[in-house]
């Protein structure tokens, strides 16, 4: 068996997201790649979904132990199997994590586990 190296866990409330993205119009571009964002608007609320990668990418933070701190989070992905399972890629990197995702129409939250 693999050794944790640790734990990060992130919840998203989706409203003051969705605020905070119509008062910065280029938020959402800063945040995460062409991929995340053609995944969220296949759907027909795309905040949920993005709240459930931005609550993905603080997870994996999080379970680094560094927080944000100049960290690039466009370059932190988010991405899923076919069977849609999700994963964290770093770089286009597949990390040796275990994802899970969460989301209601108010809230996202997200635990990784990095191995």
């Amino acid at each position: 068996m693999s050794t944790i190296k640790g734990i990060g866990f992130d919840l998203v409330d989706c409203d003051r997201f969705r605020a905070m993205a119509q008062k910065r119009p280029t938020l959402i571009e800063r945040l995460f790649s062409a991929e995340e964002i053609a995944y969220a608007n296949k759907y027909s609320d795309p905040t949920v979904h993005l709240c459930a990668c931005f609550a993905v990418k603080e997870a994996y933070l999080k379970a680094l132990g560094t927080g944000i701190n100049g960290q690039v989070l466009k370059q932190i992905e988010m991405g899923h199997e076919k069977t849609g399972t999700p994963f964290v890629t770093i770089c286009g990197e597949r990390v040796p994590a275990l994802v899970s995702v969460s989301h209601t129409d108010k809230t996202a939250g997200a635990v990784v586990v990095l191995f």
